[in-house]
């Protein structure tokens, strides 16, 4: 929820410079300078990749206290949260720099550069799977935490991963309803649901897609999860046969 309020209020600020200071916005950036342009995406990405990577260790530390039998507070998590800031901060430049890339690659509107995008896209998730488990647990920097996710998931799932488990298609399959809505009803109202609902949507999923990454990273680290002995995480990634 305070991952989701940050970013809500990061894109209002955004909007509001755009049309107070005429500063190239998200949307509009075809007919601006294009390193002006760009930057100001590039800004808009890092401050809320900070946003949610800041929030996502705080939540993947309070996991790993719960889980291993402790309590846990959101206070708590957010100052862990600050003593892994320097990570935090090169993860967050490194993500929006990724992110800046995919997004050219997406303008560019053509076949192969939509390939390109999909095939990285995947494999950038894949290798980055773990990262942020690793900066909680392990407090190794950036690029050292990369490399461990990759091994983790080699390690643990082997080099024939086909796909990864997504929340995102859930959470989708669960705001169709709210559309149909908004379509039936046409009003200001239905609107306004909408927004609410998806937001709320949103921040249940991603909490639990973050919890879920916790958990996996237990076992990828062969350490007991109390309360998941049962669960098969050998099966949660699609394993094309050899």
């Amino acid at each position: 929820i305070l991952s989701a309020a940050s970013m809500v209020l990061v894109t209002l600020s955004f909007i509001g410079a755009n049309r107070a200071l005429f500063i190239p916005g998200i949307t509009n950036y075809y007919n601006s300078d294009p390193v002006v342009a760009w930057m100001t995406v590039f800004i808009f990405y890092f401050i809320n990749y900070l946003v949610i990577v800041f929030f996502n260790v705080a939540l993947v530390y309070c996991t790993q206290k719960i889980i291993n039998g402790g309590k846990a507070t959101i206070k708590e998590g957010i100052f862990f949260s600050f003593t892994r800031l320097h990570s935090i901060l090169t993860w967050a430049l490194i993500s929006a720099t990724v992110g800046v890339l995919l997004k050219n690659l997406e303008n560019k509107h053509n076949i192969l550069s939509g390939i390109v995008r999909g095939i990285f896209g995947v494999l950038w998730s894949l290798a980055t799977f773990f990262i942020i488990p690793v900066m909680v647990y392990e407090n190794l920097g950036v690029f050292k935490s990369i490399e461990r996710s990759i091994w983790l998931i080699k390690n643990s799932w082997g080099e024939s991963v086909s796909a990864t488990f997504t929340f995102h298609i859930i959470g989708a399959l669960v705001c169709l309803p709210f559309v149909f809505l908004v379509f039936a009803l046409h009003s200001f109202v239905a609107i306004i649901l909408f927004v609410l609902a998806v937001l709320l949507i949103t921040c249940v999923f991603s909490t639990a897609e973050t919890i879920f990454v916790a958990l996996a990273y237990q076992y990828a680290t062969n350490m007991p999860v109390k309360g998941f002995e049962n669960v098969e995480f050998k099966k949660i990634f699609d394993i094309l046969p050899n």
